[in-house]
């Protein structure tokens, strides 16, 4: 059975648009990474939280903060991806945080600008904390 994720769109037919496979594994994970905790009340601590907990945070052990809660988010929320290899990597002269998931099928990433409050996906889609919230 392939992975499906729906999104707020529609395709070239007007029916609802659904991701699958590589695509909608990686709209999961940018949604766990995305997701402030709380959002869901079923599932409270859902989420890492990016904007809320490390948009100002400049602190020596950050990156190893954020490896760990991503980890530990995906271990309990996206099982598949337990063994992923994760890394960080903070500019800081542009106040941009890169953040890559190595999978078995396939490598994963999205940039989170500090300064302009974007984040952006590997397929050059920007998304503005500001039309989410």
């Amino acid at each position: 059975m392939a992975l499906t994720a729906p999104v707020l769109s529609v395709n070239n037919f007007n029916n609802p648009k659904v991701l699958e496979n590589k695509n909608a594994m990686y709209m999961q994970i940018v949604y766990l990474i995305l997701l402030k905790k709380g959002t869901f009340q079923t599932r409270p601590d859902m989420g890492v939280s990016l904007r809320e907990r490390y948009r100002y945070n400049n602190s020596e052990t950050m990156k190893s903060d954020l490896i760990n809660d991503i980890k530990q988010q995906m271990s309990q929320y996206l099982p598949e991806l337990e063994n992923a290899e994760i890394s960080v990597d903070v500019n800081s002269n542009d106040h941009i945080l890169t953040i890559i998931v190595n999978t078995v099928e396939a490598t994963y990433g999205l940039q989170y600008n500090q300064t302009t409050d974007e984040v952006t996906t590997q397929d050059n889609t920007i998304i503005s904390f500001t039309d989410l919230y």
